[in-house]
This record gives structure tokens, C-alpha cells and sequence, in this order.
């Protein structure tokens, strides 16, 4: 946020809204010409190392999720290194897919659109821990108590969170709708099978 935040100290707002390295022109008009190929330097490798987090966090969260008996039982599996394989190669199918789908467009409208996708179903998760928040606190459950702090928090949440899904534009919406409508069949078949 900061770092955003930043940018408009250094460069007009209409430079940055038509930037596609914002930071390296930054850098470029602060330190002078050519110098914003370091910066770029280190967001290749900011960038590096976040998308192996992301590809470690997708195999991870489909294991936890088989392992609390909301997904198939074959996504709680882990290989001899005990990492979860079958979840990490069926995330990033399925992320390939979408890739596919969007080939059409350019290297920054894909990315934009990828980063406007994760951000629209990883808000999912905040908004539902949120309420959850909101909901212990109303019934005093879990240690939880109906003070003014916590309902203020959780309507805090709640509304930061519905604002940024809603920002995230009405394809990510869409696509990212369709990807949870999806794991609700899967969902239901599986709680159907635990009975």
C-alpha cells in the first residue's frame, strides 16, 4: 500500500495509469535513466518467489480441505517428500485452463486479469472469516464477546471486503462465481459419501 501510495509522489496519476512498470519509471526519474533496471530486477524475482509460495499455498489448501472431508479423499494425498502432489498438479491445471481461455489477450491484460481472478476468490476466504468473526461475536462463541470493538471489526472486514470483490471487475466475478459453483457439487458428493 505504501509502496503505491509512493508512486504518486514521484509521477503525475495519469503516468502511472498508462505505465505498464510503474515502479522502473519511478526509479528512472528518481535516480536517473536506465536505473530502473534494477528495480525490474527485483520485482522478477519478488515475482519468482511469490508464485512458488502461491504454487506450494494451492496444493496445501486442497489437502486440508480433503483431509477435513470437503474435497476428494485423492487431494489429501502426499508423496514421499510429504508434499501434496495430486493437489498441486490439479490446481495448476486448472489454472492452465483458465490460461488457455484467455490466451487472446496481451501479457499485462492476462496478468491483470489473473491478479483481478485471485484477488476476487481469495476474498472469498476474508469475507467468510469475517462474518464467522461477526457471527462468534454475536452469540459469544469460541471466547468471542458481543463488545463494540469486535462487531465494529467485523463490519469493518466485511465491508472492506465486499468493496475490493466488487472492484475486482465483472470477469473476475464471473469466472471466479463459476470456479465456486463448481466445488459445490464436489462439496455435496463428498459429504454425501461421509455419511
Amino acid at each position: 500500500l505504501f509502496s503505491s501510495i509512493s508512486l504518486f509522489g514521484i509521477l503525475p496519476p495519469s503516468e502511472v495509469a498508462q505505465s505498464t512498470a510503474p515502479f522502473t519509471d519511478a526509479a528512472n526519474q528518481l535516480f536517473g535513466t536506465n536505473t530502473g533496471f534494477f528495480i525490474a530486477i527485483g520485482a522478477c524475482i519478488s515475482t519468482l518467489g511469490a508464485l512458488n509460495v502461491w504454487i506450494l499455498v494451492q496444493g496445501q489448501i486442497s489437502n486440508s480441505m480433503a483431509r477435513d472431508g470437503l474435497l476428494p479423499k485423492s487431494l489429501a494425498f502426499v508423496n514421499k517428500h510429504g508434499s501434496p502432489s495430486t493437489g498441486i498438479i490439479l490446481s495448476s491445471s486448472v489454472i492452465s485452463v483458465l490460461l488457455l481461455f484467455n490466451s487472446n489477450k496481451g501479457f499485462g491484460d492476462l496478468y491483470s486479469f489473473m491478479v483481478l481472478l485471485t484477488s476476487a476468490t481469495s476474498l472469498l476466504f476474508y469475507i467468510a472469516a469475517a462474518f464467522s468473526f461477526l457471527k462468534f461475536s454475536i452469540k459469544s462463541e469460541l471466547g468471542f464477546k458481543p463488545s463494540f470493538r469486535n462487531i465494529s471489526l467485523s463490519f469493518i472486514g466485511l465491508g472492506f471486503g465486499i468493496w475490493i470483490l466488487l472492484g475486482s471487475g465483472k470477469e473476475a466475478l464471473i469466472w471466479g462465481g463459476i470456479g465456486v459453483l463448481l466445488g459445490i457439487p464436489i462439496y455435496l458428493f463428498n459429504r454425501k459419501n461421509d455419511r
